[in-house]
C-alpha cells in the first residue's frame, strides 16, 4: 500500500475511515456509572461515535478507563441513526473536518476531546458533551446559512 506519493501532498490510504469525505455520527448519552458525571447535563454525559463508509462501520467509544472499540457492517448510516435514536440517545449526523492548526492544543483525554480529535473539531473550549453537540449544531447552522447566501 503506498501511502504517500513524490512530491506532493501525502495521500490517504484507501481503507482510510476518516477522510474529509466522511460522515460520522455522535452519539450522546446520559446513562454512565462515574459519579462525578451526574454533575454533566442529564443526557450528555457521555459521548462516543460510529464512523465509516458504505456498509461498514466502527464505533470509537472513548472511555474513562480504555477505548472501545466495535465494528459491524450491513446498514446504512442513517440506520444506524434511528436505531440509536430508538435506543434513546441523542445523534448528530456530521461531517470529518480536516481544516485548523496541524496539531491541537494539550487537553485531557475524555470522551469530548477523543470525540473532537477524530472529528477535527479545533474548539478549546468545547469540554463537555453538551457543549459538543451545542458547537455542532450551531457549525451546521452557520454552514446552512452561508450555503444559502451563495445561492442567492
Amino acid at each position: 500500500m503506498r501511502i504517500c506519493e513524490a512530491d506532493t501532498e501525502p495521500s490517504v490510504p484507501e481503507c482510510c475511515l476518516t477522510t474529509t469525505n466522511s460522515v460520522a455520527l455522535v452519539v450522546f448519552m446520559g446513562d454512565v456509572s462515574i459519579r462525578w458525571a451526574k454533575l454533566l447535563r442529564p443526557g450528555f454525559r457521555h459521548c462516543f461515535m460510529v464512523v465509516g463508509r458504505q456498509d461498514c462501520w466502527v464505533i470509537f467509544d472513548p472511555m474513562s478507563n480504555f477505548t472501545n472499540l466495535g465494528s459491524f457492517s450491513g446498514p446504512t448510516i442513517d440506520d444506524v441513526a434511528e436505531w440509536y435514536r430508538q435506543l434513546g440517545f441523542t445523534v448528530i449526523k456530521t461531517p470529518i473536518r480536516r481544516e485548523g492548526p496541524p496539531s491541537a492544543e494539550w487537553r485531557p483525554h475524555t470522551c469530548v476531546e477523543a470525540v473532537k480529535r477524530v472529528l477535527g473539531v479545533r474548539a478549546p473550549w468545547v469540554i463537555t458533551p453538551w457543549q459538543l453537540y451545542r458547537y455542532i449544531l450551531g457549525e451546521e447552522r452557520r454552514n446552512a446559512l452561508t450555503s444559502t447566501h451563495k445561492k442567492e
